[in-house]
């Protein structure tokens, strides 16, 4: 998610922006993410749950949390791999008409921010349910805190990743992959890459060890209690 709001930003900057007549500021990109949570929401809402219960004929038809917080590292992961391809193909076009911004249009940036809204409708959505509705009543205001303090550990997080990769890429005096002002001179698909392989992991660490602390879910802890309450007492 924090990929966007720097590097995405900085990619839609050198590119040509010019769509139609209309320039459009590369600000503007990042509310493609806002847009497509948004756009999600309502489609998980008021399309995909009542055409689901009309089709199965069952009351609880939504994703489970562990299943959103999966496609949600799994979008997360698709979101960086075709950051990376876009960015080559932005900077390659750079290269070869030798200019500051790329002759590619900015439209093609457009699948990497709609990625990052959609990682943020699934994991992001889903982790705060869990720490709401999982958690002991008693830890509720802190659990919810402790997302927000997740998020900006991640922004500084982003920050080392960014100093590591610029110290170890910029070894023996290569050129390093990140660093400047220029996009073209670096190699900021190389980076995201990187970023995906990372993803990968924290899809192996959730599945392996994480996705146990994720007890029961909350439609099927509502079932149970519904069920107990309608048992005959003996």
């Amino acid at each position: 998610m924090d990929q966007m709001n720097t590097f995405g930003i900085l990619q839609a900057i050198q590119s040509n922006t010019t769509i139609h007549n209309f320039k459009v500021p590369p600000g503007w990109m990042g509310l493609m993410s806002m847009i497509s949570l948004a756009a999600w929401i309502f489609i998980y809402e008021c399309i995909y749950v009542a055409c689901a219960r009309k089709l199965t004929g069952k009351e609880d038809v939504r994703f489970s949390t562990k299943q959103k917080i999966r496609v949600g590292i799994v979008m997360s992961i698709l979101c960086m791999l075709v950051a990376g391809f876009m960015e080559r193909k932005r900077r390659e076009a750079a290269l070869e008409t030798e200019s500051f911004v790329s002759p590619v249009s900015i439209a093609l940036l457009l699948p990497q921010f709609v990625l990052s809204g959609l990682l943020e409708a699934f994991a992001a959505v889903a982790i705060m349910e869990f720490f709401n509705n999982q958690v002991p009543e008693s830890m509720r205001s802190v659990a919810g805190s402790v997302f927000f303090l997740s998020l900006s550990m991640a922004s500084y997080l982003n920050s080392v990743l960014v100093n590591v990769v610029h110290a170890l890429s910029g070894r023996n005096g290569r050129s390093p992959w990140l660093g400047g002002r220029d996009l073209n001179a670096n190699r900021l698909d190389y980076f995201y890459f990187t970023v995906a392989a990372l993803g990968v992991v924290n899809f192996a660490y959730f599945n392996l060890f994480a996705h146990r602390y994720v007890f029961v879910d909350v439609g099927s802890r509502e079932r149970e209690a519904t069920e107990r309450l309608n048992e005959p007492s003996s």
